[in-house]
């Protein structure tokens, strides 16, 4: 099962930010497209979730010491769509070694752990 143990949760907004995930945010094809523009995924980039998972993964073409996921709140999708993006998300976290560049790190508010953690649980 996957849990949020690999995500960070923080009072504040981290200084620099890569990309934004919100509640405006409220279909798989947007989300991805968001993500897809604020990291610059190359065009090759399916927008599937296996895709998303490839280039979260890699992220070799940023030229930044770290690229970051930051979510004031999260996305208004579906619950298994909101599941799975955060699976991507853990799944591309977990892929990753402390030597990759740029690091990624995937921010949450304090305020969504328990919706994190339910939304992970599935129903």
């Amino acid at each position: 099962m996957t849990t949020s143990a690999r995500f960070e949760f923080t009072d504040q907004a981290p200084t620099q930010v890569s990309v934004s995930v919100d509640a405006g945010l409220e279909s798989k094809g947007r989300l991805l497209e968001h993500l897809a523009q604020g990291l610059q995924f190359p065009d090759y980039f399916g927008e599937t979730w296996d895709g998303l998972i490839d280039c979260l993964s890699d992220l070799e073409w940023l030229d930044a010491d770290e690229a970051i996921v930051d979510h004031p709140a999260l996305p208004r999708l579906p619950p298994r769509d909101l599941r799975l993006y955060l699976e991507c998300l853990h799944d591309a976290l977990e892929r990753r070694t402390p030597h990759d560049r740029p690091k990624l790190r995937a921010c949450f508010r304090s305020k969504l752990k328990t919706a994190v953690d339910a939304a992970l649980a599935g129903p």
